[in-house]
């Protein structure tokens, strides 16, 4: 699988220098060798490191067995089953935020040559996936990596991966195209479960930027101490997965993980941060579209409004740490689940590895997030700031995801 507008290097008219460039490449790669997890594997370890180990509370031990998140078959989805569908979406939304769909016009072949070809990159020499390495301490950067986060003090995850935004290869290109389509038609069915227009989420998304990243876990020698991607949310609006045959999906619900079973062809659906449903007002459901901070606003300030009038105090001292916790549990407690991002996490096994490939749909770096008007008045008033989404990203991947959300940042001055 070949990336020719992500190679190295360029025209030299200076044998030498391009001589000498290539060998500094080299040494670079050499040392970069150590990062990787596949690197790792093939080095014969049997026991894993311990930047990889795992605190016991987030070991993927006590996990349900297999359920089948909702599964909804997207047959004739522009005919007559648009009704049907459009219910089953609004459904898995509101008691999940995940599901699966079948039946969902991509094409097998487009599928099968995507997979190929990312099974096909992490089979070739380390000195090769070398070249399309990430650049070290950028956040999101493209290329071949593993480590998710910028600091330099972090657990990792047992995981190699290969984001591309620029979709390079052909294959890529058909696939992120049929990821774009399925992601708008899917658009539309939440739009349409709300009461909205169909068009709606999409037309409030603008232009959004898309990347691709294909996951590689190898298999591991003492899986019960790691995990293969931490628990987390995802940042954006919508993203769309096809994981492997091998079980390694896990969904937080009800405080509990479960475990994904695989379906075959089938394409994994997930609501990001950026899409949050309130309906505590009495008036028609509302969507706080990019907007995480404006759903939490509201949600604080009645949740406040709850401990007050049951006459419970808080100590002044303790301020800062409740109002952070209050402000994670009240999402819950308002909306009971409805409608909402969700956590979400990866194991590993000791026997086969695994390959996933995820397609993100996110706001514009240079978009603000801005608070929903119509849910901030006197009684309802500002709690968080408005922020960049690329301040937002970077506060993600500079702190990390502390499981289901990185909002801390956000909280106004009492």
């Amino acid at each position: 699988m070949s990336c020719p507008c992500c190679r190295p290097g360029g025209d030299s008219s200076d044998g030498e220098e391009e001589e000498e460039e290539e060998e500094d490449v080299g040494l670079l790669d050499m040392s970069a060798m150590k990062d990787r997890v596949q690197y790792l594997v093939d080095s014969g370890i049997s026991q894993i490191p311990a930047a990889f180990i795992r605190p016991v509370d987030e070991r993927p031990l006590g996990v349900k067995g297999f359920d089948r998140i909702p599964v909804v078959d997207m047959s004739e989805v522009d005919g007559k089953g648009r009704e049907r569908i459009r219910a089953e979406v609004g459904k898995a939304c509101e008691e999940w935020g995940f599901f699966q769909v079948v039946n969902h016009g991509v094409k097998k072949s487009v599928l099968d040559v995507m997979r190929k070809d990312g099974r096909a990159f992490f089979q070739q020499p380390m000195e090769q996936k070398l070249k399309y390495s990430c650049t070290p301490g950028v956040i999101a950067s493209e290329g071949y990596g593993s480590k998710m986060l910028t600091k330099d003090e972090q657990l990792l995850d047992w995981r190699d991966y290969y984001d591309l935004h620029t979709l390079p290869m052909d294959s890529v290109v058909k696939y992120s195209d049929q990821m774009k389509w399925l992601a708008e038609k899917i658009l539309e069915l939440i739009s349409e479960s709300l009461g909205l227009p169909g068009t709606y989420l999409k037309e409030a998304l603008g232009e959004v930027s898309q990347n691709v990243s294909v996951n590689y876990y190898p298999v591991c020698p003492q899986p019960d101490l790691t995990l293969g991607l931490q628990a987390h949310s995802d940042l954006g609006a919508i993203t769309i997965l096809m994981q492997a045959d091998i079980p390694g999906l896990q969904v937080k619900k009800d405080d509990s993980w479960i475990a994904v079973e695989p379906v075959e062809d089938a394409l994994v659906v997930n609501l990001g941060d950026m899409m949050e449903v309130d309906q505590q007002q009495q008036q028609p459901l509302r969507f706080l579209l990019l907007d995480a901070s404006a759903f939490v606003r509201f949600a604080f300030y009645n949740f406040v409004v709850l401990f007050l009038s049951n006459n419970v105090f808080v100590h002044s001292t303790d301020m800062e740490i409740n109002r952070r916790q209050i402000a994670r549990w009240s999402r819950q407690v308002l909306t009971n689940g409805r409608y909402k991002s969700v956590e979400h996490r990866a194991v590993v096994n000791s026997e086969r590895d695994r390959l996933s490939i995820a397609t993100f749909l996110d706001p514009a770096k240079d978009r603000t997030l801005s608070p929903a008007k119509a849910l901030v008045d006197d009684k309802h008033p500002l709690l968080y700031r408005d922020v960049l989404f690329s301040e937002f990203i970077s506060a993600w991947y500079s702190k990390g995801p502390d499981g289901k959300r990185n909002i801390d940042n956000l909280i106004l001055p009492l």
